[in-house]
This record gives C-alpha cells, structure tokens and sequence, in this order.
C-alpha cells in the first residue's frame, strides 16, 4: 500500500513534491495502489517511485522523471506520457490503452506483457527494451526505434511502424499481419517464425536480417531490401516483390508460388529446392543465382543468364 505521508506531499503539487525529492534523495516514494486518476504531475521527478497497481487513468505525466520507476500492473489507460523519461523503468503488465508515449525514452525499459492496444509511440526511443509478449495492436509506433530489443512474440497486428528502426531486434513469432512497415529499418534483426500476412515493407531494409520460416503471404514486399537475408523455408506466396532485392539472399526449400517477381533481383541468391512454381518471373534477375531442385514452370522461366538450376523431378 501507498505510503500516507507520500502522498500527502505529493497532494501538495509538483514543485512541492519536486522540492522535497531534492532533499530527500535517499527516499524511495511509495505510491503502489495509490488512486491518482487524472493526476497532473507534468515534468515531476518520479525517478524509483514504487507505483505498482497504482491507478494512473488518465494522468498528465507529460515530461516526467520515471527513470528505475516501478509500476508493474498499473493502469495508465489514456496517460499522457510525452517526452517522459522512462530510462530502465519496470512497466511489465501495465495496460496503456490508447495512451501517449511520443518521444518518450524508454530506453533498457521493460514492458513485458503490457496492453499498449491504440498507444502512440511515435519517435519514442525503446533501445534495449525489453517488450516480450507486449500487445501493440494498431499502436502508432512511426519513427521509433527499437534497436536491439527484445520483442519474442509481441502482437503489432496493423500497427503503424512506419520508418520504425528494428535494426539488431528480436522479433521471433511476432505478429505482423497487416502491420505498416514502409521504410522500416530491420536490418540484421531476427523475424524466425514471424508472421507479416499482408503486411507492407514496400523500401524496407532487411539487410542480413534472418526471416526463416516467416510468412509473408500477400505481403507487399516491392522494393524491398533482401540481400544477403536468410529466409529459409519463408513462405511467400502471392507476395509483391517488385524491384525487391534479394542478391546474395538464402531462399532454401521458400516458398514463392504465385509470386509477383517484376524486375527482383536474385543474383547469387540460393533458391535451393524453391517453390517458383506460377510465379511472374519477368524481367527478374537470377544471374549467379542456386535453383538447384528447385520448382518452376519452363515455360515462364525467365532466369537471368548464368543462372545455375537443376529442375526438380515432377
């Protein structure tokens, strides 16, 4: 329970409480469970506040100190939460339904488990955070950055991750269907199991990032950047790869049936044991590229020249 002096200071207002932390810095504000609906506490240092279960709907926390902040299980539906600094903050469970988190730092943050359904993380900067399990569905998350955290099994079914930055992030079993990620960054992260159903990466960066077993089906990948990706038994089928590039790219036993090729470029690219079987292959590029056993049809083959291949026996 919250402590009762604790909150009685902060009752006082911001510069109150702002003052009495300052001389008091060895004091670790107690306010688990407190009631502070709709509570203005714009720019407060709440740096290690315990605030676990605490009642926040609504709050105006706008360019607040959450730096090693506690607030497991806390209820932040509709916060404002705008440039707050939330550098190594626990928020693992908290449910921020449609709340504000623009420019906020969250930087090494954990938010495990949260509800961030309809949030707005536009440019918020997540580096190192770790989002296991997070729900993000049709969360705004344009131009954030995700560098190098952990998001295993996070749900961004049609979130906007519009020139999102995912570089070195794990996102193994995530959700991606019908996500926005135009001009993402997702250079040298790790999409194993991941499913991007219909989702659009249209100029999309995947350099050297692993993508097997990832289903892209319907996916508009056109103009995407593949090389030297890994996307072993990747399901693409019906997939735009327009002007895609996969040079270099390892596409052993994909799946790219029904595919839309025009003008792709797989030079060097292993299609190993490939289903290429009622794809549109012309203008595409497969010079160098491995096509041993792999499946297409002869008679819309349009393998660039020097394209090694071994059709598989029917």
């Amino acid at each position: 329970m919250s402590n009762p002096e604790h909150l009685r200071i902060l009752a006082k207002g911001v510069d109150h409480w702002n003052s009495w932390r300052k001389k008091n810095k060895n004091i670790k504000p107690d306010l688990s469970n407190a009631n502070l609906k709709s509570a203005v506490l714009r720019q407060a240092n709440l740096n290690s506040v315990d605030f676990q279960k605490a009642q926040l709907t609504k709050a105006d926390l706008v360019q607040a100190e959450l730096v090693g902040a506690v607030l497991i299980d806390a209820n932040l539906v509709e916060a404002q939460l705008t440039k707050t600094n939330c550098i190594q903050a626990d928020l693992s469970k908290v449910n921020l339904l449609n709340g504000s988190l623009m420019e906020a730092d969250l930087t090494g943050a954990n938010l495990s488990g949260a509800n961030l359904k309809g949030a707005n993380f536009s440019g918020a900067n997540l580096t190192g955070a770790k989002l296991v399990g997070a729900n993000f569905n049709e969360a705004n998350l344009s131009g954030a950055y995700f560098y190098g955290a952990d998001l295993t099994e996070v749900n961004f079914f049609k979130a906007n991750l519009n020139k999102t930055d995912f570089s070195n992030a794990i996102l193994t079993g995530c959700n991606l269907c019908e996500a926005d990620l135009r001009g993402a960054e997702l250079g040298k992260a790790n999409f194993t199991q991941a499913n991007l159903v219909k989702a659009d990466l249209r100029g999309a960066n995947l350099n050297s990032a692993i993508l097997d077993k990832t289903d892209f089906v319907e996916a508009n990948l056109s103009g995407a950047n593949f090389s030297k990706a890994s996307l072993i038994e990747a399901n693409l089928c019906k997939a735009d790869l327009s002007g895609a590039n996969f040079s270099e790219a390892v596409l052993e036993n994909a799946n790219l049936s029904d595919a839309k090729f025009g003008g792709a470029n797989f030079s060097k690219a292993n299609l190993t044991g490939a289903n290429l079987l009622g794809s549109e292959k012309e203008h595409a590029n497969f010079t160098g590229a491995n096509l041993t056993d792999a499946k297409f049809n002869v008679t819309n083959n349009s393998c660039g020249h020097d394209a090694y291949h071994k059709p598989a026996s029917q």
